[in-house]
């Protein structure tokens, strides 16, 4: 939307001399001369197609339509302090977006965030969960994921289940997947019955599971 407006000068000088009734005192208040005052008001009267102010014995008195306006104006005046000061506050702020697999964000990242936010108030984090951080083939250790373009996605910073090789991306170690064999309790240890070539490294990727692999942040 486009406002009219009429300058801001010239409503700071006639919100100065509204709350002093005295040209004289508004200019000392602005640090300008009394006819540079004089001059605003008469330019914003001009703009207005109203009287804002009629001469007094002492000073200056307000017209019906200044004690009117006043309010408001100065209304507008306070919410433009508050936007200005929002935007100052704001840029010492710093944003981390982070996309990770939906599992590892709600049971490793999610936990661990309130501390982070206490710590580093100033950094606005954005949390996304995201199965394609899960690569394919992730557990692979000779899987490359070479389309990988940090500055194409949502977030800057992303946490991958992978092998870990992202060619033009720096990557970083979390820590490694851990895997353990669950067998049936009558199945005795030791037991060298199983048919040559069905152990477990040879029955492991049929079912799914490669040893090796890590999850790696992305940054």
């Amino acid at each position: 939307m486009i406002y009219r407006l009429p300058p801001l000068n010239a409503l700071r000088v006639f919100d100065a001399a509204a709350r002093h009734l005295s040209f004289k005192e508004a200019a000392g208040e602005l640090h300008i001369t009394q006819a540079a005052v004089s001059h605003q008001v008469k330019s914003l009267e001009k703009y207005l197609g109203v009287r804002l102010f009629k001469r007094a014995a002492r000073g200056v008195q307000l017209t019906e339509a200044a004690r009117a306006c006043l309010p408001k104006l100065r209304e507008g005046f306070d919410a433009l302090a508050a936007a200005v000061e929002m935007v100052r506050e704001r840029g010492g702020e710093a944003g981390l977006a982070i996309t990770a697999p939906p599992v590892f964000t709600a049971r490793w990242l999610m936990p661990r965030l309130a501390d982070f936010s206490r710590r580093e108030p100033k950094i606005e984090l954005r949390v996304f969960a995201s199965s394609r951080m899960v690569d394919a083939g992730a557990l692979d250790s000779t899987t490359l994921v070479g389309d990988l373009d940090l500055r194409t996605e949502s977030s800057a910073v992303q946490i991958h289940l992978g092998a870990g090789q992202y060619p033009g991306n720096r990557a970083d170690r979390l820590f490694g997947v851990t895997m353990t064999a669950v067998a049936s309790p009558g199945v005795p240890r030791g037991d060298r019955r199983a048919p040559r070539g069905r152990g477990f490294p040879e029955m492991a990727p049929q079912a799914g599971i490669i040893p090796g692999g890590f999850s790696r942040l992305l940054q």
